[in-house]
């Protein structure tokens, strides 16, 4: 994981739009922030920690009901790796989405079937 900082002034002059420019583009494991001192002036720094992979798309997205789009042994074997992925995601404090989409997990079976 890598970490991304950033600190404004307070009061902040105007939106924070690199922070939030980059929040929107990066898989985002975890943001905290601190009131510090600089000099005697209060800053607030942003400690934002990046998940490692692309970044995933906030675009709406039409669902897809898995039981109905795979045969049942299928969708034992996609049920079997959402269970994996909720450990991993559990073990990594991060959200399911951030390990592997739904998506994703349907192509792997998908492209292993072939």
């Amino acid at each position: 994981m890598q970490f991304r900082i950033f600190q404004y002034p307070l009061p902040c002059p105007t939106e924070p739009e690199d922070l939030n420019g980059f929040l929107a583009g990066h898989r985002i494991a975890s943001v905290s922030h601190h009131l510090v001192e600089n000099g005697g002036t209060p800053v607030v720094v942003f400690v934002v920690q990046v998940a490692s992979g692309p970044a995933v798309s906030s675009a709406p997205r039409d669902r897809v009901d898995y039981r109905q789009v795979l045969d049942t042994d299928q969708f034992a074997l996609f049920s079997r790796l959402r269970d994996a992925r909720k450990k991993l995601a559990e073990a990594e404090g991060l959200p399911v989405y951030a390990v592997f989409s739904n998506a994703q997990l349907a192509a792997m079976w998908l492209g292993a079937g072939k």
